[in-house]
């Protein structure tokens, strides 16, 4: 599994260094947390959903779908 956007808001995720060779994977907007090793993604803290309903509206409204030409 590929984790690169929050699954709660869509915005991209911030990684950094986490002890025991671990990763500490951020989400910027709703302040989830996961804590990642190897295989094993884990969520160590929860998002805040005001943030995440509010930031998913806003990226909704970004998000670019392909056109599909009509014959």
């Amino acid at each position: 599994m590929k984790l690169q956007r929050c699954p709660y808001d869509g915005t991209p995720l911030a990684i950094g260094a986490y002890s025991g060779g671990s990763y500490l994977v951020t989400c910027d907007a709703c302040g989830a947390e996961w804590e990642a090793h190897n295989e094993l993604i884990r969520r160590t803290v929860e998002p805040d959903w005001v943030k995440a309903r509010s930031a998913r509206t806003v990226n909704a409204h970004s998000i670019k779908l392909p056109s599909i030409a009509r014959p």
